[in-house]
């Protein structure tokens, strides 16, 4: 199995099961990146430079954390409208900017193909249709790129 297909299983479920046990909590101040560290020691090696999707991003904090701390591009998605303005503003902080993060109700054509990486940590709970979700996320790797 890939490396992104594992990431993938870890983080993902089946819709209305019991979520996945989780020590901590990535909507405390500095534990944003908390879950993904404990999974790859190696997540800076894994993400700098990297252009990542962030599926279902809630308020941003992931996404933030990973374009401030692990030096990616960041496009975090998310289709709850006040969640998504709760991103935007959270986005707006010193040392971040629309070249490093930006968040979005939806993917467009020109994103589709062009990231290395796609992350959706406890969103597809979330989502009506967990498989279209996948598959949009495919849509949205370039060749080589990683589910996670």
């Amino acid at each position: 199995m890939a490396i992104g297909e594992r990431i993938l299983s870890w983080f993902s479920r089946a819709p209305r099961s019991g979520d996945y046990h989780q020590t901590t909590c990535h909507g405390q101040p500095g534990q944003e990146l908390a879950l993904l560290r404990s999974e790859y020691a190696n997540l800076p090696t894994l993400l700098k430079s990297k252009r990542v999707v962030d599926f279902g991003c809630g308020e941003g904090l992931q996404g933030i954390a990973l374009a401030k701390e692990e030096g990616c591009f960041v496009v975090g998605l998310e289709t709850n409208p006040s969640t998504l303005e709760r991103a935007g503003e959270m986005a707006s902080v010193p040392g971040i900017g629309p070249d490093r993060i930006r968040f979005l109700d939806a993917q467009t054509k020109d994103m589709l193909g062009s990231f290395d990486v796609v992350i959706s940590q406890n969103a597809m709970k979330h989502v009506p249709d967990p498989e279209s979700s996948v598959k949009v996320m495919k849509s949205l790797l370039n060749r080589g790129g990683k589910r996670s």
